[in-house]
């Protein structure tokens, strides 16, 4: 209740103010029931905490209300309330009322208001199992030279985005070709190309996009590596690009250039036109590096009265003996043949009519070689554009030779009742 001291002054306009605050609490706690000021002396009789319980798990927080009523029931406010656990190692509360729950355990939360308790029953349970959300792997790409290292690291993410501890992943390859990686996250890269790198948690993954640059080019080399035509004709020189570590690269971008193109052209496919007699050099170049070969254009019909060729295998074609009717088959494996034919020239003098040819051989037995020179006589049948020769050394020993295009001499050669035996000659 109101006391009139607080309303003490002289004068009737004082005491109006006295009556009418008191016709103001009237009219305020008029009706319903009746809160009891705090400034009284009523005394707690009951003290209600809400709520009365609750089921928590750690890392959980509730906040409680204390309420305090008197004998009559009247809600006595702005009284202190004095709170505290029963097991603070479980559960704690501030002043405010707020819990906090810590370990597993029940807890009994006391509200004390004048002497008078009221309570709160709090029970602490372990929190869910952890459930992972997500895996992140670091850095996300990654640019990489073919056999370099990197380490890649993986994060399995609860919903909140909290890292979980002590959950192992496995680690895939999406091009084992390009990229590999080990059971720890650590990738080497191993040819141009691009690959994703996954680390996996149950059904979960996250990636990463590992792109390897291509090789780059360590030597060209251009074949063949001696280009022989002759004047008018053409033919294509190819490049072959090569890797540091010797593995021959596709598709790379050739540049290809002649030193003088009064002799010859190439062209950007690597096609050699042969314009006028003499020597030059063509060039293929990629990436910085570059690959040389000779070319030599010759005349034909040749100049003088002298022909001299070389002789040269053709690939798959089989290859001639001499003093044998035996031959190399194209394995390579000779068939009985003692003397194998290595290398040779024919020298042709068509003012005398007379032919030379000189062979280096290998003698079979011993593995040994040995020079064989042939002559006779020759002539050029112009009517029909081929070569004849007739051996005086080895008797029945006759050619027949018809050159192409380019110059080369296709001779046929023939011992006794033997099949003909093709190989071939280049003008040098």
């Amino acid at each position: 209740m109101l006391t009139t001291t607080k309303w003490t002054r002289s004068g009737n306009r004082n005491r109006t103010i006295e009556m009418l605050a008191w016709v103001g609490v009237l009219t305020l706690y008029g009706c319903g029931s009746t809160p009891v000021d705090p400034s009284s002396e009523e005394s707690v009789s009951l003290v209600n905490v809400s709520p009365d319980n609750a089921d928590m798990t750690v890392g959980d927080t509730v906040r409680l209300t204390a309420s305090a009523f008197s004998e009559t029931g009247a809600e006595i406010r702005g009284r202190s309330v004095l709170w505290s656990s029963s097991d603070q190692a479980a559960a704690t509360i501030t002043n405010g009322g707020l819990v906090t729950a810590h370990a597993k355990g029940r807890v009994v939360i006391e509200a004390s208001v004048g002497g008078v308790s009221g309570f709160s029953e709090v029970r602490v349970g372990e929190p869910p199992a952890p459930t992972p959300s997500r895996v992140t792997v670091t850095p996300g790409s990654m640019t990489l030279d073919p056999g370099a290292e990197a380490q890649l690291q993986a994060q399995v993410l609860m919903s909140d985005g909290i890292p979980m501890d002590g959950v192992e992943v496995s680690w895939t390859s999406s091009n084992g070709n390009v990229v590999q990686v080990t059971g720890d996250g650590a990738i080497r890269a191993i040819d141009s190309g691009s690959a994703w790198i996954r680390a996996w948690s149950g059904a979960l993954y996250g990636e990463a996009a590992i792109v390897v640059r291509p090789r780059p080019v360590a030597y060209v080399f251009v074949s063949p590596a001696i280009v022989t035509l002759v004047v008018g004709e053409q033919t294509r020189a190819r490049a072959h690009t090569y890797s540091a570590g010797g593995g021959e690269l596709h598709g790379r971008p050739v540049r290809w250039s002649v030193e003088d193109p009064r002799i010859a052209t190439v062209d950007g496919e690597g096609n050699v036109l042969g314009i006028s007699k003499g020597r030059t050099r063509i060039q293929a170049e990629s990436e910085g590096k570059i690959g040389r070969a000779d070319v030599e254009v010759r005349q034909w019909p040749p100049e003088g009265p002298q022909m001299v060729f070389d002789l040269r295998w053709q690939p798959y074609e089989l290859r001639p003996v001499v003093g044998d009717t035996t031959w190399i088959d194209p394995s390579g494996r000779p068939r009985t043949s003692e003397l194998i034919l290595a290398q040779g020239e024919l020298l042709l003098d068509l003012q005398t009519g007379t032919y030379t040819q000189r062979f280096d051989l290998v003698v079979m037995a011993t593995n040994e070689p040995a020079v064989r020179e042939d002559r006779g006589l020759a002539g050029y049948l112009w009517t029909e554009g081929s070569f004849w020769f007739t051996s005086s050394v080895i008797a029945g020993h006759r050619f027949t030779g018809n050159p192409n295009g380019r110059g080369d001499l296709f001779v046929a050669q023939t011992v006794g009742t033997a099949d003909l035996r093709t190989y071939q000659y280049a003008i040098r």
